[in-house]
């Protein structure tokens, strides 16, 4: 049986990898890059995770690993920016900014279908002048 000391600082060293303790490399094996960075941020609990430690714990390149966080967010998962280019997940604050993303582009999307259902009536209105 091991001491407290050696299953501490195994702990620890989980910790600082982001990697829960009972996860086995073998696991991490059967799982895709984006669900692997999906559960490094989700145990993070909040706390920023650097691009770099990202890419080095699920050995990826670090244009793979931000086109893995586009995927992410496109499809509603809450990644944030976190300071010094890292990333976070789910907080209050990045929900926000999210909702607030997307009601400007649905109101851009607002204004687009309006001039061109303007531009339709413009059209057939012409048609029928013309005829």
């Amino acid at each position: 049986m091991r001491n407290k000391k050696q299953v501490r600082s195994k702990e620890q060293t989980c910790e600082s990898n982001h990697i829960q303790p009972e996860v086995s490399e073998s696991m991490l094996a059967d799982y895709t890059p984006k669900d692997r960075i999906l559960s490094i941020l989700i145990g993070a609990e909040g706390k920023p995770v650097s691009r770099k430690s990202l890419s080095r714990e699920v050995e990826i390149g670090d244009r793979s690993l931000r086109e893995y966080i586009a995927e992410l967010r496109d499809e509603g998962y809450i990644i944030g920016q976190g300071t010094d280019g890292g990333y976070t997940y789910g907080n209050q604050a990045d929900l926000w900014r999210a909702i607030n993303k997307e009601k400007a582009r649905v109101r851009t999307l607002s204004k687009r279908i309006k001039k061109m259902e303007k531009a339709i009536i413009m059209q057939n209105q012409y048609v029928m002048e013309v005829k």
